[in-house]
């Protein structure tokens, strides 16, 4: 059996990583030193469709698989304060 990522699942991570880099960077380091929340942050992952990864198309989702669910909880966590 072969658990290697798919074509399709590289590019929905580097999708994800590109945004995040790009999107959640700003003050970084205070936010993880201090647990902030900053709302814009959490507004811009909404409309990428971080909130929606794993419900269905049809209703407005991004349809994730399991792999890219993972994918995708795993990269943006990194950018969120925890």
């Amino acid at each position: 059996m072969d658990f290697s990522w798919s074509d399709e699942q590289l590019a929905f991570k580097q999708r994800i990583i590109n945004f995040a880099k790009n999107e959640l960077n700003s003050s970084i380091v205070e936010r993880k030193c201090n647990c902030l929340f900053e709302k814009m942050l959490w507004q811009r992952s909404s409309r990428f469709g971080i909130k929606g990864i794993a419900i269905p198309e049809k209703y407005g989702g991004l349809r994730a698989d399991p792999g890219n669910l993972g994918i995708g909880d795993g990269r943006v966590r990194f950018w969120l304060p925890q």
